[in-house]
């Protein structure tokens, strides 16, 4: 997964896009959907962004998303707790491969850290993961969703499990249109997401065709940086009073 952007407003002054009935500038558009995509896959990480833990859970349908060190802690801990907690579940397991392997008819596991020897988490892969699964390689770091299968041996077991990046791909053109409708007035966002959009729209309407910003969120910071040490005291108070008026005009959830 990407590291997020932050949506680089924390600590910088927000901007506003200007009135609801303005047209959208596509190529701003796109860059406050890319930012939006980012923080969704920050959420996923665990870490603090523009998007809540909850609301990335639901986009990509888990109840949960654990470490593969943390699932099977649990099922060592206490088996039944385990399986109140994970059997017949949709969950997002994230761990490091130890081994990929295929049993007799045919079907890929994916070995994941446990935390101690011979304590591992095992997630069946879907056969429509197979071509996917062959790209990958021990010690790299996966993400996966699975349900939760119980415990066979020192084991914990998930199944009928794929693998996060590809369902993350399937899901951008829906996250895409959430942010647009957002950006149009149809669609509400929670304020923190609704500021992220709104300021990272707004460096996209401010920046040449030709800006890196484009083609590299992560250099976006730099570049307002430099925008942002030239404005002065009575630009920046400006800039968020219209900031202010505009997200009165959007649907934003307190």
């Amino acid at each position: 997964m990407k590291k997020s952007t932050g949506f680089i407003f924390a600590t910088m002054v927000l901007v506003a896009i200007g009135t609801d009935a303005a047209p959208l500038s596509p190529a701003a558009l796109k860059l406050a959907q890319t930012a939006y995509w980012e923080e969704l896959q920050t959420a996923l990480d665990g870490k603090d962004g523009a998007v809540s833990r909850d609301a990335a859970l639901k986009i990509v349908g888990v109840v949960e998303a654990v470490k593969s060190v943390e699932a099977a802690k649990a099922y060592d801990e206490n088996e039944i707790a385990g399986d109140n907690r994970f059997k017949g579940k949709r969950v997002l397991v994230t761990g490091r491969i130890q081994e990929i392997a295929k049993n007799v008819f045919g079907q890929a596991s994916l070995h994941l850290a446990g935390g101690k020897p011979l304590h591992e988490v095992h997630a069946g892969l879907n056969k429509s993961e197979m071509d996917q699964a062959a790209k990958l390689k021990k010690g790299d770091i996966v993400g996966v969703i699975c349900t939760g299968a119980g415990k066979v041996l020192l084991s914990a077991v998930f199944k009928d499990c794929v693998l996060l990046d590809g369902q993350l791909a399937a899901k951008k053109p829906i996250t895409d249109a959430e942010v647009e409708k957002f950006l149009s007035g149809q669609a509400q966002m929670p304020m923190a997401s609704a500021e992220g959009i709104v300021f990272i729209y707004n460096i996209g309407t401010d920046l040449p065709s030709d800006s890196p910003c484009f083609r590299d969120l992560a250099s976006c910071t730099a570049i307002w940086d430099k925008i942002e040490k030239k404005m002065t005291p009575v630009q920046r108070d400006a800039f968020k009073q219209r900031l202010q008026a505009m997200l009165k005009t959007l649907k934003v959830q307190p």
